[in-house]
């Protein structure tokens, strides 16, 4: 596909670092960006500070324990209506298993996070269960009932987190956490190479993240409508991290180096007005979206830039999929020319699966 439609933008860049901690360490640091400022609380012009959560906080592997009542009334009888009616008083002894694991809770918190500054617009619930499914994280627990099945929404059952955008009060942009925690992954992309890496995203409306490599990249393949999925990572010499795609073809970033987040459509300020309004709507009504956030988004190196001078440059990508036109979850070549009948070279991976266009397909020769 070529001629992309509107210029590829910057909104987001991810640093990757190493991490010296012990192994199973896995620490999720987020500021949002309002953290420290006022918020409207009340009528005219009053305001309330937004506190900065940054001390960490050590998560405990498991909390469970059992409760057994039992009514003296159980099993008898309670009258019902008139006259001599009466009906049995039920007798609840089965045992419920309740997820009461900590980690579990603040692994659905981290990951429900993560989905607001990664995928706005799109249900904040079904992101998550795609991220964790594919993170596959293991703890250890001391009680079997702690992760029971279907464990990412039972942790977090009956509590603000069930669905938090529900709740007028959550809004991304004026949070902030730091947890620490005993965790690894089963994930594809987390292996002997990676899993002594970190990532610092920052957004350019200054929300910052701080979290392990593996789930930061996996964030981005469980955003809606990826054309990743399938993507694997190692380290090769000199430290050099490289993420194939399913042809292994793409290289998009070095340890102690970054890559951007671009889009070709939306509004990448749509996150700094998203923010504000955070600030100034009163903290008991629920904040709506004004602009429509990026969308065509693609992974480029950090290197990559697209200036006045460029006017001329053609877009496109080259889908990855299997012979029937179907998304592998390899994610689709991202191509450009500088100048028209020029050879197409490549600049990144493409996330969303679909980029606005209007040449649609033909042959390219990619230098």
């Amino acid at each position: 596909m070529t001629g992309l439609e509107g210029t590829p933008q910057k909104y987001m860049r991810i640093v990757l670092n190493e991490n010296n901690g012990a192994k199973g360490d896995f620490n999720f640091v987020f500021k949002g960006c309002n953290c420290g400022k006022e918020v409207k609380s009340g009528r005219f012009f009053s305001t309330e500070p937004i506190p900065t959560n940054d001390h960490p906080i050590d998560v405990a592997g498991d909390e469970t324990f059992n409760f057994v009542f039992k009514g003296c009334n159980c099993g008898k009888e309670v009258k019902s209506g008139r006259f001599s009616s009466t009906e049995p008083i039920p007798t609840n002894d089965h045992p419920i298993d309740v997820a009461g694991d900590e980690t579990g809770r603040i692994l659905v918190q981290c990951a429900t996070i993560l989905g607001s500054i990664m995928d706005p617009g799109n249900n904040v619930v079904d992101y998550r269960e795609r991220l964790l499914s594919n993170l596959r994280p293991r703890w250890l627990t001391t009680d079997p009932s702690a992760k029971p099945k279907n464990w990412t929404r039972r942790c977090v059952s009956g509590t603000f987190w069930e669905d938090p955008e529900q709740h007028s009060s959550y809004r991304v942009h004026n949070m902030s956490t730091n947890y620490r925690m005993k965790v690894q992954c089963a994930s594809r992309l987390d292996n002997a190479s990676t899993s002594n890496l970190s990532c610092e995203v920052r957004v350019n409306c200054g929300c910052t993240i701080v979290a392990p490599f593996p789930f930061v990249f996996e964030a981005i393949t469980a955003i809606y409508g990826s054309s990743l999925g399938q993507t694997t990572a190692q380290q090769g010499n000199e430290g050099r991290i490289v993420l194939h795609d399913g042809m292994g073809l793409v290289q998009v970033g070095d340890v102690g180096k970054a890559f951007d987040l671009v889009a070709f459509g939306g509004d990448v300020d749509a996150y700094r007005t998203h923010a504000h309004s955070c600030r100034k709507t009163k903290i008991n009504k629920h904040v709506m979206p004004k602009g429509e956030f990026p969308k065509g988004r693609a992974l480029v190196r950090a290197e990559f830039t697209h200036g006045v001078t460029d006017a001329l440059r053609d877009y496109g990508y080259v889908p990855t999929g299997d012979e029937y036109g179907q998304n592998t979850g390899s994610g689709n070549l991202l191509i450009f020319r500088k100048r028209p009948f020029g050879r197409y070279k490549i600049i990144g991976v493409c996330i969303d699966d679909w980029i606005q266009h209007k040449d649609g397909e033909s042959r390219v020769t990619i230098q």
